[in-house]
């Protein structure tokens, strides 16, 4: 064993590992989590005997990786070395549960899962002996709680590590990620008892990722707490350049999901700061965690890997260095604490919000209400409310200088209440010049800008870029615009991002409008509070699964509080303004005309919207028609209501078949990428309900990511099916296979990735004959059939085939179907039946 490894003191233990330590999690299978870099035992091997040959002596894995076969390959790797027990440091894990398959079930103590996994005595002692078992050896160096388990007493977890120590076969134990008053109640109750404390923290730690900087590292360095992290490249992201690919960087839906809301310059300041040192990426980011006095936890891919991290603690990085990488960190989401845990997320929420310019800032916690009385009691709608939307219409046909209402759209399916005005998915200067010209006063089109699949600062520059052209255009064309970020409706998605890209260009304006009501969807808001209706409740949008979005996440419910905690705190919930429902309904469009007219000139003062109708949007709409006559400036982030409501746009009816025309000798195209428990339940209804009038072909997700070869082979067979039943003509679905689905609070593991996306944009670029008609399941999956499977430039938004589900027809000779219908069917939109009552009215 070389000896240029450093080595280090754990703690204020007297074990000395390896200052860096290699990751066991990439030893196993590929098939575990789909997750093609993982190397098989062969390749496994010899990068632990590389490792060990250049002095990494410290191996951390769990009983969990590729379920057990990581800790038979460290195994292995002693015998088959002849590697002493003596001169390695095994460090393991404990609390997930350990399948016969290479399946990853959500880890819930019951069921089938029952007693197999947590940190009960009866599991951790019978997990122990599994590990010791699979290792191959007597005993374990360190060994680590996975994660908390909550549903056990702290008591009971330390005194069963204690007595395991006692019974000589653990040396040391430690812990992984937590609340870090989680960590202390345990030292805490160690220490009392006279048991034996945890001697290291695993944390999710790295330039990307540095919450544990508030809490977790001082406690750890005031307590003598040696701090391993994990994935100290942020899953290969700081170990690129941002523009060139790996096969990680394409299947992995989890870099995704933990790193959406991080600031990426970071990774080419990284690359900036390594091409000046004249070494990798790797040995940067690797050398910074090194700086903190850490031992990072690297996985390593290949023998070469494991030569060129060896050299990381030679790396040495100057305050300059240090302060260029560090300086654009912004506060992230709380990651890496899982399961979620209800009990420890509402504690910290009621204590305050853990980021420096939030730490005074209470989050208040409303409750859920009835639907129908709540609505019942509120102030009576006025009895011309019904001649709202026409008045909207007089108005804009009178007024000539009336802006253009441009619509940015973060994803395709902001066009559900709109029909008869065009949607684009494509911005240059010619095209919107050209858009801008045939475009009445007044009236407007949408642009598809799908940013919500972008990291910030990507979507940051795409809005800028758009609003640089739209400003072109308007130039020429010699008409004024305004633009609404239409966003969801349940919060997600790039605020504030996109508001102050749109004022990095066109300048500041005096007021943001926050609308995201949709009726269709159940979504109201009521005294500030945004819900969304459950059945015959109003659920607070801040305890519901898309509160708990790994990318676009967040705490509070009330708007105003939403406002400060998505602007991390420089939006302050004081100067939000409100239009409460009773300036709505009783003081009427001159009350809020008067309401956004005080707003200071360029102030860019948040107003939020209540409303529990559409007419409650309509008022507010020529309120803000009579404030812009008067001078006043606004941009807008919205739900899809809003946007029709400025337009004028009556709701209408579901299109027909027979309003369609549809060609009764070809069958209907369904497919479906979305993977949100909704879409799921409503494909089950859809199959069952159908029978015999409906094929299904289920591309294995598994067989997509296993190789390119096992893809192309699922995709001919796709094609051939579908070319066969779409001209007997029968209907066909395409749906990719369900089984990562995991729950709404599990968003990483719904994301498969790009190679799936791109499987089926492949299989609608392919497919010859024209179908009857194509239904599009889910936002990312209709955004990349419409532009890339179906070459989409502009499209007509004809209406919808069911409430809330957009219907387009694209007439351009670059369409690859001119005049096919297209469904635009969001994930999270209907009942279960309403997918199969849209195929079935559809049936000729």
């Amino acid at each position: 064993m070389s000896n240029k490894m450093e080595y280090m003191r754990l703690g204020n233990s007297g074990l000395k590992v390896s200052k860096i330590i290699l990751g066991g999690m990439s030893f196993g299978s590929s098939k575990w989590e789909s997750s093609p870099w993982t190397l098989d035992e062969p390749e496994a091997l010899k990068v632990i005997k590389k490792a060990y040959d250049l002095g990494i002596n410290t191996w951390d894995t769990a009983d969990t990786y590729s379920n057990g076969a990581s800790e038979r390959i460290i195994g292995k790797a002693l015998k088959e070395f002849k590697i002493p027990r003596s001169k390695v440091v095994i460090l393991t894990k404990i609390f997930n549960p350990v399948m016969d398959d290479d399946s990853r079930p959500v880890p819930k103590n019951d069921g089938v899962l029952v007693n197999q996994m947590g940190l009960s005595r009866k599991h951790v002692f019978e997990a122990v002996d599994r590990c010791l078992e699979r290792l191959g050896t007597d005993y374990i160096d360190v060994l680590q709680i996975h994660r908390l388990d909550r549903e056990t007493t702290p008591a009971e977890i330390m005194q069963a590590l204690h007595d395991l120590i006692r019974s000589g076969k653990v040396h040391y134990t430690g812990a992984s990620s937590m609340y870090t008053w989680e960590f202390a109640q345990l030292q805490h109750v160690a220490i009392l008892n006279h048991w034996t404390p945890f001697i290291s923290m695993q944390p999710f730690y790295n330039l990307l990722y540095r919450e544990e900087e508030r809490e977790m590292l001082p406690f750890c360095q005031a307590t003598g707490v040696g701090v391993i992290p994990w994935s100290p490249l942020a899953r290969g992201l700081l170990a690129k350049p941002l523009d060139e690919g790996s096969a990680r960087k394409e299947a992995d839906g989890k870099a995704k999901a933990w790193f959406g809301d991080a600031n990426m310059e970071i990774v080419g300041r990284v690359e900036e700061v390594a091409k000046r040192k004249g070494v990798s990426m790797v040995l940067v980011a690797t050398a910074w965690v090194l700086g903190k006095g850490c031992a990072p936890i690297v996985g390593l891919s290949s023998e070469r890997r494991v030569e060129e991290v060896v050299e990381a603690s030679g790396v040495k990085l100057s305050d300059e260095d240090v302060k260029y990488l560090e300086e654009e960190y912004r506060t992230r989401s709380i990651q890496g604490i899982f399961p979620f845990c209800e009990r420890a997320a509402l504690h910290v929420s009621k204590l305050s919000i853990k980021t420096p310019a939030l730490r005074n800032m209470t989050i208040s916690d409303p409750q859920p209400l009835p639907l129908t009385s709540t609505l019942s009691s509120l102030p009576p709608l006025e009895s011309t409310s019904q001649f709202l939307r026409a008045e909207t219409r007089r108005q804009l046909q009178q007024n000539p200088s009336t802006p253009l209402l441009i619509a940015l759209d973060d994803d395709p399916t902001g066009t559900q209440t709109c029909h008869g005005i065009p949607v684009l998915t494509t911005w240059s200067i010619p095209t919107l010049i050209a858009e801008f010209t045939q475009t009445a006063p007044g009236s407007g089109f949408f642009v598809l800008t799908n940013s919500r699949a972008l990291h910030a600062p990507a979507a940051r520059a795409l809005i800028a870029e758009i609003c640089q052209n739209l400003q072109a255009a308007a130039k020429e064309t010699g008409k004024a615009f305004e633009v609404v970020l239409r966003g969801d409706s349940t919060l997600r998605g790039h605020f504030p991002d996109e508001p102050e890209a749109v004022e990095g260009v066109l300048g500041k304006a005096d007021a943001w409008l926050l609308c995201p009501f949709f009726l269709q969807g159940g979504r109201y808001t009521i005294e500030n509070v945004h819900y969304v209706a459950e059945g015959e409740t109003l659920v607070p949008a801040g305890q519901t699964p898309f509160a708990r979005d790994a990318t676009f996440g967040y705490r509070s419910s009330d708007l105003r509080e939403w406002v400060e905690e998505k602007s991390k705190g420089r939006l302050k919930k004081e100067k939000v303004i409100s239009l409460e429902l009773g300036d709505i309904r009783e003081g009427g469009a001159e009350r809020v005309a008067d309401i956004v007219c005080a707003i200071e000139k360029g102030s860019g003062t948040p107003v939020v919207v209540n409303a529990a109708a559409e007419e409650d949007v309509d008022v507010v709409v020529l309120g803000i028609l009579k404030a812009s006559a008067r001078g006043k400036k606004f941009l807008f982030r919205s739900g899809a209501a809003f946007v029709s409501a400025r337009l004028g746009i009556d709701p209408i009816p579901p299109i027909s078949a027979k309003q369609l025309q549809l060609d009764p000798r070809k069958g209907g195209l369904i497919i479906a990428g979305s993977y949100v428990p909704k879409t799921t339940a409503q494909l089950d209804v859809l199959v069952k309900r159908s029978g015999d009038r409906l094929t299904t072909v289920i591309l294995d997700v598994e067989k997509l990511l296993k190789s390119p070869e096992s893809a192309e082979a699922a995709l001919a067979e796709a094609l051939k099916t579908a070319e066969t039943e779409i001209n007997k003509p029968h209907d066909i679905l395409v749906m990719t296979s369900r089984k990562l689905i995991i729950g709404d609070d599990e968003v990483e593991s719904l994301d498969i990735g790009s190679i799936v996306a791109k499987v089926l944009v492949q299989f609608l670029q392919r497919l010859k004959s024209k179908p009857r008609y194509v239904i599009a399941k889910g936002g990312i999956t209709s955004s990349d059939m419409a532009t890339k499977g179906l070459n989409m430039k502009r499209a007509e938004i004809v209406g919808q085939a069911a409430a809330g589900v957009p219907l387009w027809r694209c007439d351009e000779p670059t369409c690859k179907h001119p005049g096919l219908p297209y469904v635009v069917f969001p994930g999270n939109v209907g009942s279960n039946d309403t997918l199969f009552e849209v195929v079935d009215r559809w049936r000729v």
